[in-house]
């Protein structure tokens, strides 16, 4: 099992984009607005308009890339590299072409499921999260990356995507203590008549998860954690990875966000520091 992940200070807000073909009315640029729903929809699925490159105009360090509220088909691949050639001569880094949805070990699901051959998610799954590709990096650090999305069979005929979100990341020597919960916020208001008929306003499901970390040495405390906290405060995004190893839960348990409480940063003892936080989705 892979230690948390917080990706923060997304690079995405200062890029310069460019390539494939993107409708005039929903932009390629629309990746650097926050408002998920200021999509970016490429003018059809051909391969050649479905791709892009990120320039962050000088080298910048990487550990989180991801594509966050897309309409990938199952049958969908990406490759993403990185490098400091505008014409990506030489790679600093290369991904590989793989499914841009989590696989998961068919021995981890029912002989019933539609999906056991395969270990793609099913459809109630991807209808129940947002569409969400991520690739965790081992820090790089380059000017040029570039995203060649092949989804040629897309139902709808075009990609959309509605954020993109690259960062560096914090991820703690020692995980989140135990503890660490997962739960679902529901702002949906019901109403019951005086017969007992009940009435629902139904609203959009939101998660979010709670941690603590009990671990933090200094550096960890002031160097990175401390900072993301002041830098982000509770309006900025961050974006959580529970277990980047474990594909079968990727999709309920990776998710963009915001820091929704933010625990005071205490030593209780000599060199340990201590804080937590919980963060809600945003959607």
């Amino acid at each position: 099992m892979a230690n948390i992940i917080v990706g923060f200070n997304n690079l995405a807000n200062n890029c310069t984009l460019s390539g494939g073909s993107w409708q005039g009315t929903l932009p390629l640029d629309n990746l650097k607005d926050r408002r998920l729903y200021k999509i970016a929809r490429s003018t059809n699925d051909n391969t050649a308009n479905t791709q892009f490159t990120v320039d962050f105009g000088g080298e910048s360090l990487v550990k989180i890339f991801s594509l966050i509220k897309h309409n990938f088909s199952l049958e969908a691949t990406a490759r993403l590299t990185a490098s400091n050639d505008v014409g990506f001569g030489t790679l600093l880094y290369d991904r590989g072409t793989s499914s841009v949805w989590p696989v998961s070990d068919s021995l981890t699901l029912a002989w019933e499921e539609n999906n056991w051959w395969s270990g793609l998610p099913t459809d109630e799954q991807i209808n129940m999260f947002q569409g969400i590709t991520l690739w965790v990096i081992p820090n790089v650090m380059a000017r040029y990356w570039k995203v060649e999305i092949v989804d040629t069979n897309n139902p709808d005929g075009f990609v959309d995507i509605g954020r993109l979100f690259v960062s560096k990341g914090f991820s703690p020597l020692v995980n989140a203590s135990y503890g660490l919960n997962f739960s679902v916020i529901d702002k949906s208001e019901i109403e019951e008549s005086l017969g007992g008929t009940e009435h629902y306003d139904e609203k959009a499901k939101v998660r979010a998860v709670d941690f603590n970390l009990d671990s933090l040495d200094q550096d960890e405390a002031f160097g990175l954690w401390y900072r993301l906290l002041l830098g982000q405060g509770n309006t900025g995004e961050v974006l959580f990875v529970y277990d980047y190893d474990d594909s079968e839960y990727s999709l309920d348990r990776s998710f963009l966000g915001r820091l929704d409480k933010i625990n005071p940063l205490a030593t209780p003892y000599f060199n340990n520091w201590q804080s937590g936080a919980t963060i809600k989705e945003v959607i």
